[in-house]
């Protein structure tokens, strides 16, 4: 799989935000992000339950729902969203926002947006306050072609709904009740909300054979397997053998270590050999990495933030190995095929005449769209000993074969 670096922005985004609060002016916004946007007002129209349909895009989880109006916004559902998040784009430009003011993020400016209507299915959730954040300003998208999806939603949702999400049928419903049962086949793990944020207990076992308990984000929008800061881990060694890749953040550039970590263990499923990602800006005071969808789909996943819980039921066909990219390749979505966001200055890719900014219409001659991005991107990660890619720079458009390798 790519590295999707840009998952780990956007939780800094959030976090640096709601942090920036705390030497604010005590308005309404404010208190609202604040406290978790107590005094929203959630109207029900179902029965028992919501089911809503999902498809699965760049390793995120994307519903449709409403905006002041405005039908068919495109957004993650992303349990690490401990405030919700509006990105100004092709489809939300022209919203009708009540913005409140302004705030400086190291030199990223976003909006506190007051008196915000949600609807999904038969939920609609007003007196909302959300972050918003301009296409100039944000992490994940330089411009509206790149822009895939809308924003982002999760304890807004999670903290009033238990919320299953069945990867394997694409649906998410939401129960009104927390009266229910489970059958034996589910695992049933504790877990904490820190900051809106829910917290499960993992074990991580290095090449050393030391393994070790510690409590790791549970985050829908994290698209790849493991994060972490091996630097907040006490004795523990992140494997010397990695690959880089080259990011710039808010701070600045740095550099995101990948390898295999001997396993990764939650209740009694093993991970071994698992893809992580290595991170020296993630900061956090409560845990040391995320859980991301690369294996939380391995499971059909249920929140209960009232019982603060985490159930899990392993999916008939759960697969506990890894994919990793051979390529050299950081491709995201793009509005004509993916773009490539960064690439290894060493890899065959770079040598064949791609890079950065270029943008990947075809692989292995098939067009690159919506549809079946993760499918083709994936063949990025296969045991393929080559795939035939087509892109388009500034010079023209090529096609060529790239020669896939083992990057550790």
């Amino acid at each position: 799989m790519n590295t999707h670096y840009q998952k780990i922005l956007l939780l800094a985004l959030i976090i640096l935000f709601i942090n920036t609060l705390v030497s604010c002016t005590n308005s309404k916004g404010v208190r609202n992000l604040q406290n978790g946007n107590l005094t929203a007002k959630h109207q029900w129209l179902a029965a028992e339950k919501i089911e809503i349909p999902f498809y699965w895009h760049d390793g995120h989880i994307i519903i449709k729902l409403t905006i002041n109006e405005r039908k068919d916004l495109l957004f993650a559902l992303d349990s690490g969203a401990s405030a919700t998040v509006l990105f100004e784009t092709n489809r939300s430009k022209n919203l009708q926002l009540n913005k409140e003011r302004s705030l400086n993020l190291q030199g990223k400016e976003v909006n506190v947006i007051n008196d915000v209507s949600i609807t999904i299915e038969q939920l609609t959730i007003d007196k909302l306050t959300i972050i918003q954040v301009p296409i100039g300003q944000s992490p994940l998208f330089s411009n509206y072609d790149e822009a895939y999806f809308d924003g982002a939603i999760g304890y807004d949702l999670l903290k009033h709904y238990r919320t299953r999400i069945d990867y394997e049928n694409l649906t998410v419903t939401l129960f009104s009740t927390d009266t229910y049962e489970h059958t034996d086949d589910w695992l049933s793990l504790p877990m904490d909300i820190n900051r809106r944020i829910p917290y499960i207990t993992a074990e991580l076992t290095d090449e050393d054979s030391r393994s070790i308990n510690h409590d790791f984000i549970i985050d829908t929008g994290a698209p790849d397997y493991l994060y972490i800061n091996s630097k907040l881990i006490d004795d523990f060694k992140f494997p010397k053998n990695t690959y880089q890749t080259n990011v710039s953040n808010f701070d600045g550039d740095y550099v995101l270590q990948t390898s295999k970590v001997t396993n990764f263990k939650i209740s009694n499923i093993s991970f071994p050999d698992i893809t992580t990602h290595n991170s020296p800006v993630f900061e956090d005071d409560f845990g040391v990495g995320l859980i991301g969808s690369g294996l939380l789909k391995q499971f059909t996943v249920e929140f209960d933030y009232s019982n603060q819980r985490l159930m899990l039921k392993p999916n008939t066909n759960l697969d506990t190995n890894s994919m990793m990219d051979r390529s050299g390749i950081n491709l995201e979505p793009h509005s004509r095929g993916g773009v490539v966001k960064s690439i290894s200055k060493n890899s065959i890719a770079k040598k064949m005449g791609l890079d950065k900014g270029n943008i990947i219409t075809k692989i292995n001659n098939q067009k690159l769209m919506k549809e079946n991005f993760d499918e083709l991107r994936n063949f990025l990660s296969s045991k393929l000993q080559k795939v035939n890619l087509c892109w388009e720079n500034t010079m023209g458009s090529f096609c060529k074969d790239l020669i896939l390798a083992d990057r550790i």
